[in-house]
């Protein structure tokens, strides 16, 4: 937060304070994407997984992981992204990030599934009907969660 303060008029201290607020990103970047982009602009949402190699043992989250550029599962955290995509500007603007903890009971493809369930409200009311995806996606369990929300994928 140091670096926070030296560049700006606000202090250390309240960017401490303000850190331990929830924050409610997704509705900001909801309303960023109304006002800036949606207008006049074709856009569908996309969601996919992102691998981040991290060694160590006690980081929460750390798993086997598919880390598409090495074709092979590894070790580290990973995150599961749903992004806006301007298909004008063939640009993706990141709406939420979901770090994948793997919860007893429940496969990786369901907590993908649930991640862009919980979004399909904000995402139906942006006018985005549609949910691209790579063929990871096409199982049945992701795909009979994301029918009954109004998404097309």
């Amino acid at each position: 937060y140091l670096n926070m303060e030296r560049y700006s008029l606000v202090s250390e201290k309240r960017y401490r304070r303000w850190s331990r607020r929830n924050f409610d990103f997704v509705k900001f970047n909801a309303e960023l994407f109304k006002q800036t982009l949606l207008n006049d602009h074709e856009c569908v949402a996309a969601i996919d997984a992102s691998f981040i190699n991290k060694s160590g043992k006690k980081t929460e989250g750390l798993g086997w992981y598919y880390n598409g550029s090495a074709g092979a599962s590894q070790r580290g955290l990973e995150i599961s992204m749903i992004c806006i995509t301007d298909l004008k500007s063939n640009t993706a603007y990141a709406l939420d990030a979901q770090q994948t903890i793997d919860e007893e009971g429940q496969s990786r493809i369901e907590l993908y599934a649930n991640h862009a369930a919980k979004l399909a409200p904000t995402l139906l009311d942006l006018g985005i009907r549609y949910l691209a995806a790579d063929a990871y996606y096409t199982k049945v369990k992701f795909i009979s969660a994301i029918i009954p929300t109004g998404l097309h994928i």
